[in-house]
């Protein structure tokens, strides 16, 4: 008997604060430029992919959404671009990451 896994909305899910966080503990200085987030919900695919464009290269954390995470990298910018169009070609979607803004939770 298999279960059905839970299905998190990549707008509650925190892959790419994950992914940001643990290159920081990985990379003493990293710079973090700028991130891509895109997943894949068809059918019962529930993944995937933060691209991080730093000062050390791109780096690709990959996994379920909300849950697992692996990080590929450091690749060039070349070969990190050309690897999240073709991740897009292939069905994924961009979504737009908001960070949760504590300050504004403050007031």
């Amino acid at each position: 008997y298999l279960e059905a896994m839970a299905r998190i909305d990549p707008k509650k899910a925190n892959d790419v604060a994950d992914v940001k966080n643990a290159l920081r503990q990985r990379y003493k200085g990293i710079r973090i430029n700028r991130t891509e987030y895109i997943t894949n919900r068809k059918g019962s695919s529930n993944k995937y992919h933060v691209f991080a464009f730093t000062n050390r290269g791109v780096f690709n954390g990959y996994g379920r959404i909300g849950k697992t995470m692996t990080i590929f990298g450091p690749m060039s910018e070349a070969e990190g671009m050309k690897k999240l169009n073709r991740k897009l070609r292939q069905g994924y979607k961009e979504q737009v990451w908001v960070p949760c803004n504590i300050s504004a939770m403050n007031n």
